[in-house]
């Protein structure tokens, strides 16, 4: 590849290895993509790092595997990371999110290539959405932990035991042995958000289990995880995964637990048939 004079599309495949040394070892292809060029460029997954190394991510937006993000933002601070996305276009450069995102990349450049059609032909031949734009339902959160304050780390052990229970600040912060001001300031430097924003993050998570797992009713779920209101809960759920409780239940719940009750009903052998 280095040798070549013109590519339509460049694509930088992941890095299977560590990435620093996997960057050094490839100098020639950072130098490579550093040169200017007409066509486009395009990454998936990890080859991020390749783009932002060779600076062709400067002051862009970009995306790759959420499980890398931090890496990327902070080995590369003047590039703005949102892993939420599961395809950026910042014109001639591109990039993809996680490694299967490869797939939406494909169509993206079907259609920008070859046209609307040929690229809606692609997606219902390999049976999948044309549009499939958002990584947030992949997202896997983990609480930071590492931050050093053990009056925090305490609470947000509390918090991830007792997210059923209702909320109160006060009480939280004299678990905590500190003043109402005092607990929102240091929680929010530890974890990087406020008490009520982490406590809706440990609730969506325990949530995300719920639906995986059994086939209790969203209504049940919104209890169990200490909510009332189930369409309030629904639109944080929206707004925290990309996707409504029974969207997230048809993508990862248990065959049994996804099915539609009458499908369900109908997917049971009948032995005494």
């Amino acid at each position: 590849m280095k040798h070549a004079r013109h590519l339509d599309v460049a694509i930088v495949p992941p890095i299977a290895g560590a990435i620093p040394e996997t960057l050094r070892a490839n100098a020639d292809i950072v130098g490579w993509l550093k040169r200017p060029r007409s066509g486009l460029v395009a990454s998936v997954c990890t080859g991020a790092f390749f783009l932002a190394e060779a600076g062709l991510l400067h002051g862009r937006r970009a995306t790759t595997n959420p499980i890398y993000a931090d890496a990327l933002r902070a080995a590369y601070r003047d590039v703005e990371v949102v892993p939420e996305e599961r395809l950026t276009d910042e014109g001639r450069v591109l990039c993809a999110g996680s490694t299967t995102a490869f797939l939406d990349l494909a169509i993206y450049l079907i259609d920008r290539f070859a046209g609307h059609e040929a690229a809606v032909f692609t997606a219902k031949s390999l049976c999948m959405d044309k549009n499939h734009r958002s990584q947030l339902p992949y997202f896997q959160y983990v609480a930071p932990k590492d931050h050093g304050d053990d009056a925090v780390l305490g609470l947000q052990a509390w918090m991830e035991t007792h997210f059923d229970a209702p909320l109160a600040m006060t009480e939280l912060a004299c678990r905590g042995a500190m003043s109402l001001r005092t607990f929102g300031r240091r929680f929010r430097a530890a974890t990087g958000m406020s008490p009520i924003d982490y406590m809706h993050r440990v609730r969506t998570e325990a949530a995300k289990r719920l639906l995986e797992t059994s086939s209790l009713s969203v209504d049940e779920i919104t209890s169990r995880v200490g909510y009332e209101d189930a369409r309030s809960f629904s639109r944080l759920f929206q707004t925290l995964v990309g996707v409504y409780p029974r969207e997230y239940r048809t993508r990862f719940g248990t065959q049994q637990a996804a099915l539609p009750g009458d499908a369900r009903a109908s997917s049971r052998l009948r032995l005494d048939a």
